[in-house]
């Protein structure tokens, strides 16, 4: 039998796209010559929250998390997922179930996110320097959907809140795989995204890249899409504009600054090692790296700030 290789580091933010904040990947990007380069192999500048180090590292040593799509569980978690969600049947689907105990790895899915035209329109993105079309801007909807539903500090939180109320790890990505089949909710969540009010910013200062990067508060939302391209997308503000709004050459503010900085859980990458030891000096980090000192669990940081994203989620599953 052929033994099954369950994959160790779950990168989160994908090395393809952190490989942009190397400056001649970039520039590679730009002229469609990359395709000889290994992206894992793009060395970036990070600032670690927690050792407070600015290092240059590989990007496949940045933005990762052993074993986080992977689940372990027993017969008595079968048992327990097969009670809380279907208690109407639940005894004749166990008496179908073969109890054992499993291992289950989530990696090929964010790999086919990865090779989707949501994130491949990352790419496109440098190349061209605009979103040409509806198409391309439904593709970047699509994927802040999907970004976030990769996002750790999400992931984490829900397994420690799992742990609370007797749910598994399982559950959570069984919940992610259903909206993602549920052809009908991704539909009208891509379409109130794409309606909402967009901003292009452009910069000639390269915005550092942040370990949860699909940045949400009170219906608003902030990504940086590449070193010199970021997106505002305000979904209280439905507006009838073709494409999006572009401000060029934006002063990278300290609003930008506190944006990034508190939506940070573990590092952040830059282009460049000045930059990232400026923003290590700055009273934001310092003020960041007490509060993540001060708090144990994800759940606790979520519960602090951007918690509205839990709950979307939540309430999806609770209706299933």
């Amino acid at each position: 039998m052929k033994k099954i290789r369950i994959t160790k580091r779950t990168h989160y933010n994908p090395c393809f796209w952190t490989a942009l904040w190397n400056q001649q990947y970039y520039e590679a990007v730009e002229n469609q010559k990359h395709d000889s380069l290994r992206v894992r192999d793009q060395k970036v500048y990070t600032l670690n929250l927690y050792n407070n180090e600015v290092q240059q590292k590989k990007t496949d040593q940045v933005f990762f998390e052993k074993h986080l799509g992977v689940v372990n569980f027993n017969e008595n978690d079968i048992e327990q997922f097969v009670n809380r969600n279907y208690p109407k049947d639940a005894e004749e689907k166990l008496m179908s179930i073969e109890k054992r105990e499993l291992i289950i790895d989530f990696e090929n899915h964010f790999t086919a996110f990865e090779k989707s035209p949501a994130y491949l329109n990352l790419i496109s993105l440098v190349k061209d320097k605009r979103i040409k079309n509806l198409e391309e801007k439904g593709n970047i909807a699509t994927f802040l959907i999907l970004h976030n539903l990769r996002n750790h500090v999400i992931i984490n939180s829900f397994v420690e809140f799992g742990k609370q109320v007797g749910s598994s790890k399982l559950e959570h990505f069984i919940h992610m795989i259903r909206i993602l089949l549920d052809s009908e909710f991704m539909k009208n969540l891509i379409y109130r995204y794409s309606i909402g009010h967009w901003i292009i910013f452009t910069s000639k200062e390269p915005f550092p890249l942040i370990d949860s990067p699909i940045c949400k508060n009170n219906g608003e939302i902030f990504c940086v899409l590449n070193p010199f391209q970021a997106i505002s997308i305000n979904l209280n503000n439905p507006t009838n504009q073709i494409l999006y709004k572009t401000v060029d050459n934006i002063n990278q503010s300290m609003q930008i600054k506190k944006i990034l900085i508190s939506n940070t859980y573990r590092e952040i990458v830059f282009t460049n090692e000045s930059q990232a030891e400026m923003w290590k000096k700055s009273n934001e980090w310092g003020k960041r790296r007490k509060l993540i000192q001060n708090k144990k669990t994800f759940s606790e940081l979520i519960a602090k700030h951007n918690s509205e994203e839990i709950w979307e989620i939540n309430a999806y599953a609770n209706r299933l």
